[in-house]
């Protein structure tokens, strides 16, 4: 099954909801999408690297962002490559970056030689000591606790394998209002105090927010997932997800962790210009 009809129909579930508390939740992730705009920041942690994501949106238009550097753009930037990437979308893959020659998209850029690496490994990794989720309540666990989330367990590699940690980083955009349509619509557990809900994830809900539209060298095998979300005056306006998998990346075998922290802000108020050069390049 493709992984946009697998999100369709994931999507067409969002009204299903029957307890009188999960509908209040599940109207305030869905109340976002219907926002005009809005931004968001989130805050992720893998097994590699920790890195922000910064976005603007505009409903059924554009979307700025800035995103961490990947290896794929990189060794075409070369020299011009930094640690992250500026960038315009129009829809969730569609996109151009700000390079030093103007608004291109990526297969516009040139080809280098030169390789340039992410860092990564095919290798269970050890924990973090960098905590992220519930960094700022006090009472939930470190993401990066030694009790596994993944049911499967993760695969058997060479002893020679080289031993890098692998960075689950990837170059295109998953809104908030769509992840907060996969996490509502895809539990299998829900508790809800006051504003705040938390639960679990179906398998097929946690690969489709470890991989994003596009990323057609990485597909994922099993996943499982934990989230939390904050609501404030009708709407989700902070969410919290920890997420595990193993992931096939270039024929090879990858048990990978991530945890992120979302923020949403400027809703209804959030404006952005789409240079002409940017416009006309997406629109090609």
């Amino acid at each position: 099954m493709k992984r946009a009809l697998a999100f369709l129909g994931i999507l067409s579930g969002i009204g299903t909801a029957q307890a009188d508390p999960a509908d209040r939740v599940i109207l305030a992730a869905m109340r976002v999408g219907e926002m005009k705009n809005y931004s968001w920041t989130a805050s992720v942690m893998d097994d590699a690297r920790s890195y922000t994501i910064e976005g603007k949106t505009q409903k059924g238009g554009y979307t700025w962002a800035r995103l961490p550097m990947v290896a794929s753009l990189a060794q075409r930037l070369g020299r011009d490559a930094d640690t992250d990437v500026e960038a315009i979308f129009k829809g969730a893959s569609d996109s151009v970056i700000r390079t030093d020659q103007g608004w291109r998209r990526p297969r516009e850029l040139p080809k280098h030689l030169r390789e340039w690496h992410d860092h990564y490994v095919i290798l269970p990794v050890t924990r973090s000591h960098r905590p992220l989720w519930g960094v700022e309540d006090g009472n939930l666990e470190d993401p990066w606790e030694t009790t596994p989330i993944l049911v499967a367990p993760p695969p058997r590699y060479a002893e020679d394998e080289e031993r890098r940690p692998y960075s689950n980083a990837q170059y295109g955009i998953s809104h908030p209002h769509e992840e907060l349509a996969v996490i509502v619509s895809s539990y299998t557990a829900l508790n809800i105090s006051g504003d705040c809900a938390t639960g679990t994830l179906t398998d097929l809900g946690a690969q489709l927010l470890l991989v994003r539209e596009g990323q057609d060298h990485i597909s994922p095998l099993c996943a499982a997932g934990m989230f939390k979300l904050y609501l404030k005056n009708g709407m989700v306006v902070r969410y919290q997800l920890r997420l595990e998998g193993i992931l096939l990346v270039e024929r090879k075998k990858v048990h990978v962790h991530q945890a992120s922290n979302t923020t949403i802000s400027n809703v209804g108020v959030t404006q952005f210009s789409v240079p002409d050069e940017a416009r006309h390049r997406l629109e090609q």
